[in-house]
């Protein structure tokens, strides 16, 4: 759910109706999506301890990131700082 509203924000935002693109922004950053690991291939080993990242499957960060990009085009610095601030942030 949460890819395919971030993927329709990202067509609005390409053709350039930043208006709708951000109401999409903003529904995807409101989903709180599970993180899944990256799947592994018969042939890899499976007993390879690797550092795992959470993030792999949210994509909060990047609709906050464009987010802030439509408001600092906009002329709205403080809130694409606050956006920023608030979900791209550790």
């Amino acid at each position: 759910m949460q890819e395919s509203l971030f993927n329709i924000a990202r067509a609005y935002h390409h053709v350039g109706l930043v208006t709708l693109a951000s109401i999409y922004y903003e529904k995807v950053i409101a989903i709180s999506e599970r993180d899944y690991p990256i799947p592994k291939l018969r042939i890899e080993n499976i007993d390879v301890i690797e550092n795992h990242k959470p993030g792999y499957c949210n994509l909060r960060r990047e609709a906050a990131y464009n987010l802030h990009l439509i408001y600092k085009r906009s002329g709205a610095p403080d809130l694409a700082r606050q956006v920023l601030k608030d979900y791209c942030s550790v």
